[in-house]
């Protein structure tokens, strides 16, 4: 069973808010759905049929009749790829969404896929005689260090301290895998789907008061749908 995302400050902002709407996934350290196993290797260009919306998430049906939320992150909260992967890592996946979003589409089958502006590494065959640090797949499978592995996302991203490999989030920070030595040429990167994350939870912030009348009828709509639904509070 999954539970419930935290709540607190993170790199998009302080925390949630009284009133907002949040799809959600917690993170499991271990089990049957570690969080590095969501993590789509090798990153996929953005199917033409899917229009992103550059603000808020895009809802998108696939041929099974599955509506899933695509969610292009914001390169300006998460400059690159393990800035947000690293918090979810923490604080699990909390997507605040518009209240008018027809929350009674989701399911239990229903996916979060993440975009992310610099989700591909465009010229990584280039960048790899300048690696240092050794190679890890995230996603365990085992295969060698390779042009299209998610994992370079890790060893490529700059540092955010000179001489060492860690990044700082909104609380706390992580460590990075690797860098690139001096002479490598500059990352090239394109707009590419870096993870597919299930969707176990839709919350909705409440007051001490719990759920008022007037979200009542909102409440038991998103209940018609195959997701659980809490009323929680700040």
């Amino acid at each position: 069973m999954f539970g419930l995302a935290h709540g607190g400050k993170r790199l998009c902002g302080n925390g949630r808010t009284l009133g907002g709407w949040y799809l959600e996934c917690a993170v499991q350290r271990s089990g049957t759905h570690p969080l590095d196993s969501f993590l789509v290797d090798f990153p996929t260009l953005v199917p033409p049929q899917i229009r992103l919306n550059a603000l808020g998430v895009t809802l998108w049906t696939d041929k099974e009749g599955v509506t899933h939320v695509v969610d292009l992150v914001g390169k300006e909260h998460y400059p690159y790829v393990p800035d947000f992967w690293e918090e979810a890592r923490h604080m699990g996946f909390s997507r605040k969404v518009s209240p008018s979003l027809n929350l009674s589409q989701l399911s239990a089958k229903s996916r979060f896929y993440f975009v992310h502006e610099r989700g591909l590494i465009g010229n990584a065959s280039e960048l790899l005689p300048f690696l240092e640090g050794g190679h890890i797949c995230p996603t365990h499978k085992g295969h060698p260090q390779d042009s299209r592995c998610a994992g370079l996302h890790w060893q490529v991203t700059p540092s955010a301290v000179a001489n060492e490999d860690k990044r700082f989030l909104a609380q706390g920070e992580y460590a990075l895998r690797g860098h690139l030595r001096s002479g490598a040429p500059d990352v090239k990167y394109v707009r590419a789907i870096f993870a597919s994350v299930p969707i176990t939870a839709i919350s909705h912030v409440v007051g001490a008061g719990g759920l008022q009348a007037a979200q009542q009828a909102r409440f038991q709509a998103a209940q018609k749908g195959g997701l659980p639904v809490h009323a929680v509070q700040l």
